[in-house]
């Protein structure tokens, strides 16, 4: 499953090693909305974790 722009944002700052709070300021979201898609993009990519959500990203963006 495709990951939504808002995903792939929050997923881009994550890997750049921001903390949702910070990434929240960045984006103008709240925190809790920064946790919500921090786990459905781990979900679509079949991630356990946070970094291995992270980690599944840039081996995807990488290989595009």
């Amino acid at each position: 499953r495709d990951l939504s722009d808002r995903e792939v944002q929050v997923l881009t700052h994550a890997a750049l090693g921001h903390t949702n709070k910070v990434i929240a300021y960045e984006l103008g979201l709240a925190a809790s909305t920064v946790r919500v898609l921090m786990h459905r993009a781990g979900k679509k990519l079949g991630a356990a974790t946070r970094d291995d959500a992270i980690e599944r990203f840039k081996a995807v963006t990488q290989a595009t």
